[in-house]
């Protein structure tokens, strides 16, 4: 299987240097993640149970629908790119004053939530909440249908602009407090998976810089400037995810006792390899009876919670799968599995049409350096490179930068750089 699995990517990077004209690419980024977790799975690191060839299938059919919906998506673009583009003479500055007000206002807004709740753990906690992540998260998931519709959901806004911003125009202290109100958020909930999903849309949105017509040379001076901040950024966020995990366990790690290698017993090191094996295992074993539901429940579960609260359907919107046993416990089935609770085999369907979406995205993005077609490709890049452990489309952070981010980026392109469609 691993060695199918690699002539695949080796293909995968020809097709993508080929129809994107570079080597990071959504068919790159994509078949990249899957294949350095399958090589985890199947490495002997750690003894997860073997892998069924009926497993494989389904993942190594999901990695040729994003393919094809890459190229579909990639056709695409180059039709659309046809069309005649104009740019604001003053689109840099202008742009510029945008993008802050929108990080400074979404970062506000989330405050609203953010600060109380920090305010409140640290009440019941001590200041060292790093030390008490499993008590935060416990909460946090207990509330997790009450939280998706805080205002603390308008930082998943700020992250994908603050991605933009940092890397367009560097690291200014305006910027200061956004920062510290997106490490805040993770501290007063004490959950890896918000914060990643954070720091995915921030890194998602750097790789797109804004680098089209005169403007190519001032945001590549900029960049030049400030990558030693961009650096110290990457390490705090980091740092935050890192810390978290390793307190998270509180004594032996969950993966120790399947550890191959003693030195390893404990480490930090090993819970990241779990965590990336372990989609791939669950789904494993999830395929043999495999859970389904009459309803897409997971993949529209933010909106059927607005609608059951408006009393317009009567959803159970529960996230709850059970846990399996890979040998070691674990209960997340990757997004193969969570579209297939949905859609059964059409999640193939679903795949091509995201992949589709993926792929346009980046394209324009890189071509016409529009900022709604960045905001777009940071919220499939966060949900493909993040595919190997859930489908977070079931989260609502996501969702608020979809569309709220969405909203407000395609204003800032039509009011502030003209593109025209």
């Amino acid at each position: 299987m691993i060695i199918i699995y690699f002539i695949t990517l080796i293909l995968a990077f020809k097709i993508g240097k080929y129809l994107y004209k570079r080597m990071v690419n959504p068919i790159t980024i994509y078949t990249t993640i899957w294949f350095l977790c399958f090589l985890v799975y199947d490495c002997g690191i750690m003894s997860f149970l073997p892998l069924t060839w009926h497993t494989f299938f389904y993942i190594y059919g999901a990695n040729l629908c994003v393919i094809l919906g890459c190229i579909l998506g990639k056709f695409l673009a180059n039709f659309h790119l046809k069309c005649e583009v104009l740019y604001h003479k003053r689109s840099f500055y202008e742009k510029k004053n945008a993008l802050k007000k929108v990080i400074i206002i979404t970062s506000v807004l989330s405050g609203i939530d953010i600060i109380p709740d920090l305010v409140k753990s640290i009440s019941m906690y001590g200041t060292n909440l790093i030390a008490n992540t499993s008590d935060l998260y416990f909460n946090e998931i207990s509330s997790s249908q009450e939280s998706m519709l805080s205002l603390s959901a308008f930082i998943f806004v700020t992250a994908t602009f603050f991605g933009m911003y940092i890397v367009d125009y560097g690291f200014d202290f305006s910027m200061t407090i956004p920062a510290l109100m997106l490490c805040s958020f993770a501290l007063s909930r004490g959950s890896r998976g918000t914060f990643v999903i954070i720091v995915f849309l921030i890194f998602a949105a750097m790789t797109v810089p804004c680098t089209y017509g005169k403007e190519r040379y001032k945001y590549h001076n900029i960049l030049k400037k400030n990558i030693k901040k961009l650096v110290v950024i990457g390490a705090v966020f980091i740092g935050v995810i890192l810390a978290i995990t390793g307190t998270r366990h509180g004594g032996e790690n969950v993966y120790s006792g399947y550890v191959t290698l003693d030195g390893l017993t404990n480490t930090i090191f090993i819970s990241i390899l779990g965590y990336l094996g372990s989609g791939i295992g669950c789904l494993n074993q999830y395929l043999i009876n495999p859970i389904t539901s009459e309803v897409p429940s997971f993949f529209f579960r933010v909106f059927f919670v607005i609608f059951n609260k408006l009393g317009l359907t009567n959803i159970d919107t529960g996230f709850w799968l059970p846990t399996y046993t890979i040998p070691m416990p674990a209960n997340v089935i990757t997004y193969i599995g969570e579209l297939y609770h949905d859609f059964g085999n059409g999640l193939f369907v679903i795949i091509v049409f995201m992949a589709c979406i993926f792929s346009l995205s980046f394209c324009k993005a890189i071509k016409s350096g529009s900022t709604f077609q960045r905001n777009m490709y940071a919220v499939m890049f966060t949900v493909f490179g993040l595919s190997f452990f859930a489908n977070f489309i079931h989260a609502a952070g996501v969702w608020y930068a979809f569309i709220l981010g969405g909203c407000i980026s395609y204003f800032i392109d039509h009011k502030v750089m003209k593109i025209m469609f």
